[in-house]
């Protein structure tokens, strides 16, 4: 599935770097050692359930998230989310180092996510997804 294929881009201040679902991620380690957290999540509100949505409507679910995000006292990285056979558009995404994968699920739900990256210390990210009802027939085999 598309999921696993996506190259997930983080513009962090001190250089962009590139995640990859299952592969740990040097960039990502050191990033987690400055902020001093065991942890990040990647998550967008972009194309709600896997469904296009205008530019409009992309930009103020995003605006949403992030505003949610920092009322939690999180700062977030922007990044985004591409398709390397370039088939689907690429999707604008945040890293949030330190937020907690309940929340991370929460706010996936609210914007109607089916899944979201977290890594834990290992800085190895992981596919994790988020029950949204209506969401199909996602399981991680099929990712």
């Amino acid at each position: 599935m598309a999921y696993r294929a996506t190259d997930y881009v983080v513009e962090a201040a001190d250089g962009a770097f590139t995640l990859r679902v299952d592969e740990a991620s040097a960039a990502l380690a050191a990033l987690h050692v400055r902020r001093g957290v065991g942890g990040s999540v990647f998550i967008s509100a972009w194309n709600p359930g896997s469904v296009p949505r205008s530019a409009g409507e992309n930009d103020s679910a995003h605006a949403r998230l992030l505003a949610a995000l920092r009322a939690d006292g999180h700062e977030a990285i922007e990044g985004w989310g591409r398709d390397p056979s370039g088939e689907w558009p690429a999707e604008r995404s945040l890293l949030v180092p330190g937020l907690a994968l309940p929340r991370a699920l929460e706010l996936a739900q609210r914007f109607g996510q089916n899944a979201l990256l977290q890594a834990a210390e290992d800085a190895v990210p992981r596919l994790v997804w988020t029950g949204r009802a209506g969401a199909g027939p996602l399981t991680p085999a099929s990712a």
